[in-house]
């Protein structure tokens, strides 16, 4: 921070403050945001005149020290803000009314759901979600139907952080946007609300062909605590997706499903589909043999060095009896040492310890 900014807020000179963040200086100005941006609520209605401003990058800087601030004595200039010419201006002030959450904000956001720029409906769709008002629902709803994606997800997101089971439907028809961050955001909200009118979208979304949807699907799913859901999240719990499997297994838990009960399942279920195994290296006629008949004996026939995949454990576990005469005396180098298990096999995840239920499952892919 510059010396001469230094000492105006040591001496809490507010008005000198604010008169530098309009000045020509820029970077200077910059300075003074940061200096009045800790000051607290002894500035918000100082900078809050700066919105009127002749210059739109000062009416910016003003409105992202307010977002700071979180004052309620800034909300009517921030309101007169929604209607700035500047884009970003008009931006910035939504997000700082979400930073107020303060309910008189809720009739003027809800106007910005039609504003001809994304970046505008998606800060005010995303206000209105932390303002937390029931009122903001329809206009919520509209946002839903919204033609660009990101405004579509904001719009789910905040519908879940209102909680009121009258968005349940809409959200449902929503579970099949085709946009997979949309789709995410449906499964978060049912669960926040916690309508068991939410189940048949929720068991729809825990096939989704996306991860962190199947994730959200299942951690929703044990918090409708619907017993319906058990069948469908032992399925999950072979998921190929590591945070899937401890998803449903923590689901499951919730359920009331004893962890013996859902891990035997998943010993029963998960040889059945080696789809997606290599296939050995085998002679010819094996290997066609393999092709007419995916059942267990193609894995009685693998060559004797152990492969890494969780095929392998299960498989032993299916068949302990089985002679392993056969595989050892075709082994090329039975000196070669059999590799570690693998920690992360499906039937070893659901013994780590949950995760709380308000953490994120995983770090959402980047846009």
């Amino acid at each position: 921070m510059r010396e001469e900014i230094r000492q105006l807020l040591q001496a809490n000179d507010v008005a000198a403050l604010v008169a530098h963040v309009g000045g020509q200086d820029r970077h200077l100005a910059q300075h003074a945001a940061e200096a009045l941006a800790s000051l607290g609520e002894p500035a918000a209605v100082p900078v809050a005149a700066l919105l009127e401003h002749r210059e739109a990058v000062v009416r910016e800087e003003a409105a992202r020290i307010l977002r700071g601030l979180a004052s309620p004595h800034t909300v009517e200039p921030l309101v007169a803000a929604l209607a700035d010419p500047d884009m970003y201006v008009r931006e910035l002030a939504a997000r700082a009314l979400g930073a107020v959450a303060d309910a008189r904000a809720v009739t003027p956001l809800g106007g910005l759901i039609g504003d001809r720029e994304r970046s505008v409906r998606e800060a005010a769709t995303r206000a209105l979600g932390e303002i937390r008002d029931p009122s903001a629902v329809p206009a919520l709803l509209a946002a839903l139907a919204d033609a660009d994606a990101r405004v579509r997800e904001a719009a789910a997101k905040a519908l879940g952080q209102i909680g009121v089971p009258a968005a349940v439907e809409a959200l449902g028809a929503a579970a099949a946007d085709r946009d997979p961050e949309v789709r995410e955001g449906v499964a978060r909200a049912l669960g926040r609300i916690g309508d068991p009118a939410g189940f048949d979208a929720l068991a729809g979304l825990l096939a989704d062909h996306d991860r962190y949807v199947r994730e959200y699907a299942a951690r929703s799913l044990g918090i409708l605590g619907d017993a319906r859901a058990i069948e469908s999240l032992l399925v999950a719990f072979s998921d190929r997706e590591t945070r899937v499997r401890d998803e449903a297994a923590e689901a499951l838990r919730r359920l009331g499903v004893r962890e013996e009960d859902f891990v035997t399942a998943e010993s029963l279920t998960e040889p059945v589909e080696p789809a997606a195994e290599p296939t050995p290296p085998e002679a010819d006629a094996v290997v066609a043999e393999a092709a007419v008949e995916p059942a267990p004996p193609a894995v009685e026939e693998r060559p004797a060095e152990p492969p890494a995949e969780p095929v392998a454990v299960e498989a032993a576990l299916e068949t302990p009896a089985g002679p392993p005469s056969e595989p050892v005396a075709t082994a090329p180098e039975p000196a070669a040492p059999a590799p570690p298990a693998e920690p992360g096999l499906a039937h070893d995840e659901p013994q780590r310890p949950a995760s709380e239920p308000d953490a994120e499952p995983t770090a959402r892919r980047p846009r």
